[in-house]
């Protein structure tokens, strides 16, 4: 079985098209995310935050000094969120065959990344 070298030297094995090695992979992905601070990106409890606007009326402009720090904010804090996330793909998708990243590149986010695959792996496994 061969394995991808992430950061710091934490190894995912690839995961096989065939599902073999499902169990380990997923195991090893969430303790390498894990040990990354990125499980919640994973899992989906670290969510994407929500842009001011999405409380306000339609076509809300903010003009207010209080308001423009709430964009501000949302701007630092989903850079930051989007840096993470980014990250979780990035270890899904070097962890895995083409053959498999085509039906993901589409998806959104980490966590959809690896709820896809779940729901593709998991009916094929006894975990």
């Amino acid at each position: 079985m061969s394995s991808t070298t992430t950061q710091d030297d934490l190894k995912i094995p690839k995961l096989d098209a065939t599902r073999k090695n499902w169990l380990t992979w997923k195991v090893k992905l969430e303790h390498a995310l894990g040990a990354k601070r990125l499980k919640g990106y994973l899992n989906g409890t670290v969510l994407m935050p929500t842009h001011p606007a999405e409380w306000h009326l339609p076509a809300w402009i903010p003009t207010m000094t209080a308001e423009e720090l709430e964009v501000a904010d949302y701007e630092r804090a989903f850079k930051s969120w989007d840096e993470k996330d980014c990250m979780v793909k990035h270890y899904i998708g070097s962890s895995i065959p083409n053959t498999l990243f085509i039906h993901l590149h589409s998806k959104t986010t980490g966590t959809k990344y690896f709820e896809a695959l779940c729901k593709q792996f998991k009916s094929q496994s006894i975990a």
